[in-house]
């Protein structure tokens, strides 16, 4: 994990203390969020990144600014996925297959997607991106001639969506998310492929 440059204020050299508390509050926070969601007390983000609330709130003004560190950082990886996919021949139906792993498990991004409904300025500014990657890939593959010409890459977030809902019963278990989401992106695929 890495604190960026533009992440700290202008002339400032970060101790290596602090910098490695915010890395460890990232952590931290990106794997209760990703398994309790984004509602965890931020007590409980300091305890499990050993440091105390003070320095929580001396890196990250509020919850949302947290958040958005880690929404940044998955964000850098799903940006490097999107990459990779598109560089294949068949770039949705290798998203697809990846997605049928992370919807079985926590998802940080999923988490974020879905937070605090439409008022959330991370929640807002997660989907534009992934919404914006997803645009990539449907474009490679439109170009390849393998997705209808009609779609975007809100399509495939809508599809997403979809899935995510449908994933709403904490009863099943992660074998079971698994197989309702290989079934539901397999039955969505179909419908967005060319004829």
């Amino acid at each position: 994990m890495v604190v960026r440059r533009r992440d700290l204020p202008t002339g400032h050299r970060p101790r290596r203390d602090a910098v490695r508390s915010r890395e460890a509050l990232i952590s931290a926070a990106s794997r209760l969020l990703a398994t309790r969601g984004p509602d965890v007390p931020l007590v409980e983000v300091a305890r499990a990144a050993q440091v105390g609330q003070g320095t929580l709130y001396r890196h990250f003004r509020d919850r949302d600014a947290l958040l958005r560190a880690c929404a940044e950082l998955e964000l850098e990886a799903f940006d490097g996925a999107i990459a990779e996919y598109c560089s294949g021949a068949e770039p949705l139906q290798a998203l697809f297959v990846d997605a049928v792993d992370h919807f079985a498990g926590p998802s940080l991004l999923l988490e974020l997607g879905r937070l605090g409904g439409g008022n959330s300025e991370v929640r807002r500014f997660v989907r534009r991106r992934m919404s914006g990657g997803f645009g990539e890939l449907v474009a490679r593959a439109v170009a390849l001639g393998q997705l209808r010409v009609d779609l975007t890459g809100a399509d495939i977030l809508l599809v997403f969506d979809m899935v995510a809902g449908a994933l709403g019963d904490d009863e099943l278990g992660p074998d079971g998310r698994r197989e309702l989401t290989a079934r539901a992106l397999d039955v969505a695929l179909s419908g967005l492929l060319r004829r």
